[in-house]
């Protein structure tokens, strides 16, 4: 038989229970073939709200990024020309790769005679959950990756950066702050054997690298912390007062009291009843579970983050140009998003029809995300799931 058919002893399989009012054998493939069009639409149309909140669209697959060079007034002479305000001599190329990822479904004609709206419709939609996954998986390999990369883009070999991660380049300074091109946002925790994580000052830690960079609340940043589960269970404990690392040869005393959201019995429960205080630091991200806050962050457990990692990022908001992830997709606006093209049988594509997606990421705002690893290492290792 052959690869990825789906056959008529599938659909005798599932086929709907008598009584039902739906008549599989009524169908209008046009219409379906239209729906699943439509279904797409709103697919591209509503991307995934994590994915919104950590990534931007490119607008052009290569970007000339020139630091700021921090100028100040001079005192005036009597005949002098003042200097004047320069940006830096040397600039930055910034990439992003490219890929195009497809699938099919395919039916044998006695199979579409018998299969219900629901059976495609079921099919149709496992595939939409798939390319979310799949945009979802990208993302997530550009964070936890940390070696840069390379694109061929107009014939040229164009670098294609992860967060600061000691390649060499010096980042901009902030305030009284400089760098050198040993700075990395990619950490491990460095525990002494045996010792649990993550602890209180790594997620601190985190925090610092931020601040760095000018990356704060009161700039007008939102900071997510991912974790998984397991990590997400050793946060949900700090609290002010009490060392959240429990090993003989360390301490780590939170700065803060980690305070759950809502839905997982955060507040403080008044004499009338009322909640108050907890909430309003929190910020839900809907289809994700948000747990609570610790400090400036938000934090979301996701089986997508490995255990023994954490990953945080800075957003501005829904595809702000300052989240951290570039998305690319294509330079012709009708080869972008998720597509559904008709296979062979132009006259029934229904019968073999392929989903194509192309997209790729780079980060631009180097600044915008750390990672870190929990271990009794002293250096960062990238999970296997994402080599």
């Amino acid at each position: 038989m052959p690869r990825g058919f789906n056959e008529l002893a599938d659909v005798q399989e599932f086929l709907l229970p008598p009584g039902n009012n739906v008549n599989a054998q009524g169908i209008d493939y046009n219409v379906m073939w239209r729906l699943f069009q439509e279904s797409i639409q709103i697919l591209n149309n509503d991307r995934d709200p994590l994915l919104r909140l950590l990534t931007f669209p490119v607008t052009q697959p290569v970007e000339q990024i020139r630091w700021p060079v921090i100028e100040g007034f001079e005192e005036a002479s009597e005949y002098g020309v003042p200097k004047g305000v320069r940006v830096a001599p040397a600039a930055y190329t910034f990439g992003y790769n490219f890929r195009w990822f497809d699938i099919a479904t395919r039916y044998t004609w006695q199979a579409l005679l018998d299969m219900s709206p629901q059976q495609l419709l079921a099919i149709n939609n496992s595939v939409l959950a798939a390319d979310l996954d799949n945009q979802y998986f990208q993302v997530m390999k550009t964070v936890f990756n940390s070696a840069n990369e390379t694109a061929t883009i107009y014939n040229q070999n164009v670098n294609v950066y992860k967060f600061w991660n000691a390649d060499g380049t010096v980042p901009p300074p902030y305030k009284t702050l400089t760098h050198d091109g040993t700075h990395t946002h990619y950490l491990a925790t460095n525990h002494p054997a045996g010792g649990a994580g993550p602890d209180s000052a790594d997620i601190e830690l985190i925090e610092t690298h931020f601040r760095h960079h000018g990356i704060s609340v009161q700039n007008g940043y939102r900071l997510v912390l991912l974790v998984n589960p397991q990590e997400g269970a050793r946060i949900r404990e700090f609290r002010r007062g009490t060392d959240s690392q429990p090993d003989a040869t360390a301490t780590a005393f939170p700065k803060y009291d980690f305070i759950p959201g809502p839905d997982y019995g955060g507040g403080i429960i008044m004499p009338e009843g009322q909640i108050m205080g907890g909430q309003t630091a929190l910020q839900n991200i809907p289809g994700f579970v948000s747990v609570g806050v610790y400090g400036p962050f938000t934090i979301v457990e996701d089986d997508m983050v490995p255990a023994g990692y954490i990953a945080s990022f800075a957003t501005g908001g829904e595809l702000a140009p300052g989240n951290p992830v570039g998305v690319r997709e294509h330079d012709n606006p009708q080869g972008r998003g998720l597509q559904l093209l008709g296979g062979p049988d132009r006259d029934y594509p229904l019968k073999e029809s392929y989903y194509v997606h192309g997209f790729g990421t780079g980060i631009r705002n180097r600044s915008g995300g750390v990672v870190m690893q929990v271990t009794t290492g002293a250096s960062y290792t990238t999970p296997s799931a994402y080599v």
